[in-house]
């Protein structure tokens, strides 16, 4: 889903302010993804993950995806993801995956309890009331 930038969120129109780069999200957004990446670090240790940097100059290595040129947002912004095709995940890989992003899932749906959000069958615009608070295996 494309979005392009602008100061107030409208989803029909596919308007978005956090198409910006990472340092100039607005800092609640910024928090939530420092948040949600540090949730999904710890939820790899608990779950008895090892990780540590095997290879100190990896990230040199690293290249990014060139996008083309209709991903530059109006001001200025390009994503540039990783490009992790090299990567392969074995299968145990693969379902530790499905337990991170059920820990994520979770991790949203307890903060959005938190500010008062509570479940309903339909989204409606300017609610506390949210579709996706349930368990992520009844997601679409």
């Amino acid at each position: 889903m494309l979005f392009f930038p602008s100061q107030l969120r409208d989803d029909n129109k596919k308007l978005h302010p956090c198409l910006v780069d990472f340092l100039s999200l607005p800092e609640p957004e910024r928090n939530y993804n420092l948040q949600m990446s540090g949730e999904t670090l710890k939820t790899l240790l608990a779950l008895g993950c090892h990780v540590g940097m095997g290879d100190e100059k990896a990230e040199e290595n690293l290249k990014k995806i060139k996008l083309p040129k209709t991903y530059v947002m109006t001001n200025g912004y390009k994503p540039a993801p990783l490009d992790l095709n090299h990567v392969k995940l074995t299968p145990n890989q693969n379902q530790l995956v499905e337990k991170l992003a059920e820990n994520g899932h979770n991790v949203w749906a307890r903060d959005r309890v938190r500010q008062g959000w509570t479940y309903s069958i339909v989204q409606v615009a300017f609610s506390t009331s949210f579709i996706c608070l349930v368990d992520l295996i009844c997601l679409d």
